[in-house]
């Protein structure tokens, strides 16, 4: 219904509740408004139901309520992530009553940021005496195969070899 104005859904609305019916609201609305697309009868019939349930003929989008973030609530998340840095955005949240992305532009606004900490392996010294030696897969050499050396590895006991047969 975005498509037609005002003047046409009156018109459309009032139209239909003369006749009652869907088909001589378009016909009458060709004469009144050349050059302008005629509405489908479910529309007209949409328009009409719409306007006896609420009253309203005109399409109204909800009011939004805009919150906005306080000096309050700015301080309350400081000192909750100076308190504890590892709390994560989304635990702020909760505990603040605001959204997630709430906390991450107050961290932003704040310049701070949530230290999470991940949990990762050490990362030992290359030590190549202590690794053990990888048989490589296939028949053993003794079997009558013989074995072409791949290309050459910084580490040979990781080399793999293809068997191939003569």
């Amino acid at each position: 219904m975005d498509k037609f104005s005002l003047e046409h859904r009156v018109f459309l609305y009032d139209t239909y509740v003369k006749c009652n019916s869907a088909r001589k609201c378009q016909r009458k609305f060709i004469r009144k408004f050349p050059g302008v697309r005629v509405p489908h009868r479910n529309t007209i019939q949409n328009l009409v139901n719409k306007v006896r349930t609420t009253g309203v003929i005109t399409d109204l989008k909800p009011e939004r309520t805009r919150r906005v973030l306080t000096e309050e609530k700015l301080d309350d998340i400081a000192a909750r992530l100076e308190h504890s840095p590892h709390k994560t955005f989304k635990r702020l949240a909760e505990e603040t009553g605001v959204s997630k992305s709430t906390v991450r532009i107050a961290a932003q606004l704040l310049k701070l940021r949530s230290c999470e900490t991940a949990v990762v392996q050490s990362l030992q010294p290359d030590d190549p005496d202590a690794r053990v030696p990888v048989r490589p897969m296939g028949p053993k050499p003794s079997e009558g195969v013989r074995v072409l050396p791949s290309s050459p590895q910084p580490d040979q006991s990781f080399r793999h070899t293809s068997p191939v047969r003569q």
